[in-house]
């Protein structure tokens, strides 16, 4: 049986796969380990559970669920409907912008303060 390592677990579709490549950026310069995996059947209804359901499994607490307009980062500690972060209109936002909360969510795990995003005031 293979050791998993702890990391970020991150989900999207395959349309949005260059979004979730751009928010690993922000969570490699931190130097988090993540997984990036390509779903199916993930849409804007189960967008948010995905994401919890990604954080429980995940040895950081962490996980991400992108789906065509939306990325949910969500924490296990957090209420299952209570993401950490939402960005709505995903295939919208800047890549800049994808990597600060890239970087956020990595600095959650690390524990240090966060930069401020240009959608949300953090």
């Amino acid at each position: 049986m293979a050791r998993e390592f702890p990391n970020i677990k991150i989900v999207t579709v395959q349309k949005n796969i260059g979004i979730a490549k751009e928010i690993s950026y922000g969570i490699e310069e931190e130097q988090i380990p993540y997984v990036l995996e390509t779903v199916y059947d993930l849409d804007e209804k189960n967008v948010v559970e995905k994401a919890y359901e990604e954080a429980t499994k995940s040895k950081l607490s962490i996980g991400i669920a992108i789906c065509e307009s939306k990325a949910i980062f969500h924490f296990s500690r957090m209420k299952a409907d209570e993401p950490l972060f939402v960005i709505n209109n995903v295939e919208d936002t800047e890549k800049e912008e994808l990597r600060v909360y890239g970087s956020n969510i990595a600095r959650i795990v690390k524990g240090i303060p966060l930069k401020k995003t240009l959608l949300n005031s953090l």
